[in-house]
């Protein structure tokens, strides 16, 4: 395609024209992706078909055209340079390389010739005899010869001190050699891979070139100290010592791949070998191959480590980016996490505050509601409160208010009765002056209670849970035994469980109660209920003092305790008082 130039004014354009329209071709799209290249040429026509297409003129696809051919000739000659000054380097250094390799090789070479060559005169010195018998010696060579005999070492031989010499001077020239062979070998792999450097521009110059510029201008200072500045020498030490070291990691890099290298190869040709374990040649063959892969593992044991330890690094670090990917996704996860529950705490605060709109409602119903009932309530407690002191107006009457824990209502208004009957008084208070389980169960805490005083009511408790009591209104008195006469006979002895009541007979109202400060209460002659000092023993004789019908009992009298002694466990006593 060529360019239509007829003049100055007119848009330039190709000498083809458009297959669709026939028109001349005025622009060019070169910025959209997926488009054949016979689609990109556009019309007049076209370009008001497509108005999204960014076209562009003739005249900018020349001037890019022409950017693009400079690109090419700048990259071209920086390219041809490159190479120019890579093959004058590269022939500077082969050129260097083989100068000091003669060199070196000369070195060695002469080292080699004049170090193991003997002259005619240490020839002659060493075998100074020419002699084959010891008649031909002298007097003092044959007494010298004969104590050599003598001895008979060949370590004493060594150390002749002209041979001793020759030993010694021989070692120091191998050494010699062996170390300029060493660095021949040295600068031969430091020269080989500087020319690879050079050959892929691998370089650390401009590094050391700006530390070298550094000190120059330290050494051109008047304000150094002469004997601080940094000599020629060191310098340049310091620079072919960078040289080298880095030349020496592409070495080194070279070495542990020949080594992985190498045990593939290994273990290659120990897999192929097994295959014919059957053949004896292979056989013997893969033993020598195990040997050597042992000797060769224990030679390369360090370097083996050492590549061991650059792949643990490398799976560290492998891990490291795991792990920072796992953190990444654990945030991730942890914030949608939260979003969650922030979205479902935002809900469930919503239908909370709907609950409590409703409860609140409610609630101002209910109070409402409450209110009313309160007003209700109120007069319902004072209906309730009145009928609670007419209840307790009847209860005093009846005695229930000052009723013994251990009795049953029933049975206490049963006594009361008896009671009031036998004083022909009415009960105005019962006050509670002993209890065995607080006060404690024996004849010193119950004689502190009850001495000197009357009217006493006594309610007891057996092991057996039988509840059993007696009342007497005569004066209970600590001394050291007396009987105390009842001529009103109200007293009596009562057993709630059988529900039976004995009352003092008139014949022996003398033997009322007995007191005793060694025992507990003990009421009748021959003791129809004694009572001991442990609040344990004792007894009860029924009949002697205090009657009982036959008819209920028999031939046998109440069992009052529930057992054979008392063995109680509780005993009230209660101080009645009476208006």
């Amino acid at each position: 395609m060529s360019l239509q130039t007829k003049n100055n004014q007119k848009t330039l354009s190709l000498s083809n024209i458009c297959a669709k329209h026939k028109k001349e071709i005025i622009m060019i799209d070169i910025d959209s992706e997926n488009k054949k290249v016979e689609q990109r040429f556009a019309c007049v026509q076209c370009i008001s078909d497509n108005p999204q297409c960014q076209y562009k003129t003739i005249e900018d696809i020349n001037q890019k055209w022409n950017e693009k051919l400079k690109k090419e000739d700048h990259i071209f000659n920086d390219l041809k340079s490159n190479r120019l000054k890579k093959k004058e380097k590269l022939n500077q250094k082969i050129a260097e390389m083989r100068k000091n390799y003669i060199l070196q090789l000369d070195d060695i070479n002469e080292t080699l010739r004049t170090g193991f060559s003997f002259t005619t005169t240490q020839a002659r010195e060493i075998k100074k005899f020419n002699q084959d018998s010891i008649q031909q010696l002298s007097k003092e060579e044959l007494n010298q010869q004969i104590q050599s005999l003598i001895q008979n070492n060949q370590e004493k031989l060594i150390q002749d001190s002209k041979i001793e010499l020759i030993i010694k001077r021989d070692s120091r020239i191998s050494k010699e050699i062996e170390n300029k062979l060493e660095q021949l070998k040295q600068h031969d792999q430091l020269d080989i891979q500087e020319s690879i450097n050079i050959l892929y521009d691998k370089t650390n110059d401009n590094q050391i070139q700006g530390i070298f510029q550094h000190i120059q201008q330290i050494q051109e200072s008047t304000m150094v100290n002469q004997e601080q500045l940094i000599r020629k020498q060191e310098l340049d030490e310091f620079i072919s010592s960078s040289t080298q070291i880095y030349c020496q990691i592409d070495l080194f890099n070279q070495t542990i791949k020949k080594f992985q290298d190498h045990q593939i190869k290994i273990n290659s040709i120990n897999d192929k070998i097994k295959l014919f374990q059957d053949n004896q040649y292979f056989k013997n063959l893969l033993i020598q191959l195990h040997d050597y892969k042992d000797k060769f593992e224990k030679d390369f044991k360090n370097f083996k480590k050492f590549c061991e330890i650059d792949k643990l690094e490398k799976n560290i670090e492998t891990l490291k980016k795991d792990y920072k990917k796992l953190e990444s996704e654990n945030l991730k996860l942890e914030s949608q996490h939260l979003k969650e529950e922030q979205r479902l705490l935002n809900e469930r605060l919503k239908k909370e505050q709907n609950n409590n709109d409703q409860l609140l409602q409610q609630l101002r119903e209910q109070q409402i509601n409450y209110q009313n009932q309160i007003v209700l309530l109120n007069q319902q407690i004072q209906d309730k409160d009145n009928l609670i002191t007419e209840i307790q107006s009847r209860l005093d009457k009846l005695g229930l208010n000052i009723k013994p824990d251990l009795l049953k209502d029933q049975y206490w208004i049963t006594l009361i009765k008896i009671l009031q009957q036998k004083v022909n008084k009415q009960i105005k208070n019962s006050i509670l002056i002993y209890t065995g389980t607080k006060d404690g169960l024996n004849n010193q805490q119950y004689w502190s209670k009850v001495n000197g005083k009357g009217n006493l009511l006594m309610v007891f408790k057996s092991k057996s849970d039988h509840i059993l009591g007696a009342y007497s209104p005569c004066i209970w008195e600590s001394c050291c035994g007396k009987y105390v006469a009842d001529n009103t006979l109200s007293s009596f002895i009562f057993s709630q469980t059988n529900d039976q009541v004995f009352p003092l007979m008139k014949d022996t109202k003398k033997y009322a109660i007995f007191c005793h400060s060694n025992y507990g209460p003990i009421f009748g002659n021959g003791y129809d209920m004694k009572i001991g000092g442990d609040f344990k023993d004792g007894y009860s004789k029924l009949g002697n003092s205090y009657q009982y019908s036959c008819q209920n009992y028999g031939e046998f009298e109440p069992n009052l305790f529930g057992q054979k002694k008392p063995e109680i466990k509780e005993c009230q006593i209660y101080e009645l008082q009476f208006f």
